[in-house]
């Protein structure tokens, strides 16, 4: 008897789907023994039929629609996205420090250069990787974002903090300023030439935000690492690792307030 009961729900269901407003004389007999049905065909008699747009407007929407749909190009694979960010990276970030001259590689040993240049390498191929993910809505990623600004962040530290002498030089502040307005100003060149590479793949919010901002700290990094005579565990983790992290919160919070004014603005 449940399984007639149910076949004849799935008949009145099957009907409504069809938009019928006049059941058949099998499922009409239904309703005098189903509760659930009843109050189905109930709501479904009170609903309003939708209205039907007037021929002349939908003439219009069908003639101008073809005209409003431009082509799009694919969306690139994460390694094309993350080798372009690579590249513009170097462009960025290296390519001032040529210019202005590589007094910090000369003062760093073979040891020093070796590991400092792996930390930084590693960090730029996980936020790279990272954005590239983010760039395709709903695609697997490998390791989260905390990971990777984590890791990077604690790996320039560990570096910094161990493997630099430790002495603080008379003009602490003075130079040390001198290098935090230099890497921000550089982050902040870095992060508007790399949201122009991004701008199409991932919507401005806290993640993209975050990783965007921490990319162009440690292309601020990069260059202070390469152009400051400096070479002081102290003035690495404070003025160096500053960039960093001033960028990188700036980023979070740029990408946190981003989606608010846009929702207000329109």
């Amino acid at each position: 008897m449940s399984s007639e009961l149910s076949r004849d729900c799935s008949l009145v269901d099957a009907e409504l789907d069809h938009g019928t407003s006049e059941l058949s004389m099998e499922s009409s007999r239904h309703l005098d023994e189903c509760e659930r049905c009843r109050r189905l065909y109930a709501w479904f008699r009170q609903t309003p039929a939708v209205a039907e747009a007037p021929p002349h407007i939908s003439a219009s929407v069908l003639r101008n629609l073809p005209q409003s749909i431009q082509p799009v190009s694919p969306r690139r694979s994460t390694p094309a996205i993350a080798s372009q960010l690579v590249g513009l990276f170097v462009l960025v970030a290296i390519l001032p420090a040529i210019l202005i001259g590589l007094a910090g590689l000369r003062q760093m040993s073979l040891l020093q250069l070796i590991t400092m240049s792996i930390v930084l390498v590693g960090g730029l191929t996980a936020l790279a990787l990272s954005l590239g993910w983010q760039s395709a809505p709903g695609g697997l990623q490998r390791f989260s974002l905390t990971a990777a600004v984590g890791i990077a962040a604690l790996a320039f530290l560990l570096c910094s903090a161990l493997l630099f002498p430790w002495h603080t030089p008379e003009p602490f502040y003075e130079r040390g300023w001198l290098c935090l307005k230099h890497g921000l100003g550089l982050a902040l060149v870095s992060a508007l030439v790399f949201w122009l590479l991004l701008r199409r793949g991932a919507p401005m919010g806290r993640g993209f935000g975050t990783a965007l901002g921490a990319v162009s700290g440690l292309a601020g990094i990069t260059m202070l690492q390469l152009t400051c005579d400096r070479q002081e565990g102290e003035h690495l983790l404070f003025w160096h690792g500053g960039v960093l992290v001033v960028a990188t919160v700036c980023g979070l919070l740029i990408g946190k307030l981003f989606p608010r004014f846009s929702a207000k603005s329109a």
